[in-house]
């Protein structure tokens, strides 16, 4: 995904060895902070829908950063996004090419033959695997407009 300057569009800090940890509840007397009670730990993927002209190439690029802002360090990752007419849906409609390009950014390719066999309407994601840690960096809908020219 780009930016309107051309620049990668970045997503949420990616940790796969970082620990989560809770802000501790101050209880005077208390020799160690308490925590606060129970606590809710939300992680989804960036929302990222595509609308595309069936049957044309679609580029876009995702860059990843780690916990302290810098391009993270995603070389020997194993990257695949595919899409389906639903989440649940059994059957591949296609499948959004990938390649590990510097500095932590991902080119994503929806090439012109995938992009022609799509439904009008889809859903998507994009995985990678990282150190056996397994995180969706980005999910939406693809919306397809039928072409007028074959």
């Amino acid at each position: 995904m780009m930016s309107r300057g051309g620049r990668p569009a970045s997503l949420q800090p990616f940790n796969p060895r970082g620990a989560i940890q809770f802000a501790p509840l101050d209880v005077p007397g208390a020799r160690t902070p308490v925590s606060s009670g129970p606590q809710t730990v939300q992680r989804l993927p960036a929302t990222v829908n595509l609308v595309v002209y069936q049957g044309d190439d679609v580029g876009f690029s995702i860059a990843v950063f780690d916990e302290d802002g810098n391009p993270a360090d995603i070389d020997g990752a194993t990257l695949r996004s595919q899409i389906r007419v639903t989440q649940a849906a059994a059957d591949i409609s296609g499948e959004i090419d990938t390649e590990i390009g510097d500095g932590g950014v991902i080119e994503m390719h929806l090439t012109a033959a995938v992009s022609a066999a799509l439904p009008r309407a889809a859903v998507w994601d994009v995985e990678m695997v990282l150190a056996d840690w397994t995180t969706t960096l980005a999910a939406g809908t693809i919306a397809v407009t039928p072409d007028v020219t074959r």
